[in-house]
């Protein structure tokens, strides 16, 4: 290729990102007060809706809330929207589809793109041999259902790229309940310390 027609090629590939970033920050301006990035103590629910069993592997995925981290299936994001006025939402798609079948009629082990990359465990009883999962972010923009794919990180606010990034790869709040719940110091009851064990005789001959 002609060097000029390269740079000019590459000149224009870089003013059309500069546009699309400018149009997106423009675009998010109005909603940036109401995006969170998650802290330490905030629980993702981004396994399973708060009023249904939608989750990501739902037909029409599943849409967490930029400022509580709740999730909400499709039938339910557009009442939270209307209650709340929360505008912003990422919207998380898992695809699991059987594997292609090999020659010798076996699975070919191969995930498309790879693209695996939400802490979720699958809500479905799926052999791994024969099935291959490949997840989609998106953050979506209500009431207009304007949709930008994720990662967008050149074309995003630094607010927002944060709290994509920090909700992407925050644990599951069901998955840290539950590890939490396992690893939760167990606490001597106050009726325990002050119980006393009489003695009444009685013993226990060892076997």
């Amino acid at each position: 290729m002609d060097l000029s027609v390269w740079a000019k090629y590459h000149c224009g590939a870089r003013s059309r990102n500069a546009k699309m970033a400018a149009d997106l920050g423009e675009l998010l301006v109005p909603y940036m007060p109401t995006i969170r990035v998650p802290r330490a103590g905030d629980r993702v629910f981004k396994s399973e809706c708060a009023f249904s069993y939608d989750s990501p592997e739902s037909e029409g995925g599943l849409y967490v809330c930029m400022n509580t981290f709740l999730g909400f299936g499709r039938e339910h994001v557009e009442r939270h929207y209307r209650k709340t006025g929360q505008s912003v939402y990422m919207l998380l798609k898992r695809h699991v589809k059987e594997k292609a079948t090999g020659a010798a009629g076996g699975a070919i082990s191969r995930r498309r793109n790879g693209r695996v990359f939400l802490d979720l465990e699958l809500n479905r009883d799926f052999n791994g041999d024969e099935y291959e999962c490949e997840d989609e972010a998106k953050l979506v923009i209500f009431p207009d259902h304007f949709e930008i794919p994720l990662p967008n990180i050149e074309e995003l606010p630094a607010l927002v790229t944060i709290a994509c990034d920090a909700a992407l790869n925050a644990a599951s709040a069901y998955k840290k309940q539950e590890s939490d719940s396992w690893d939760e110091e167990i606490q001597v009851s106050k009726h325990a310390r002050s119980l006393r064990q009489q003695d009444n005789g009685v013993r226990i001959p060892p076997r």
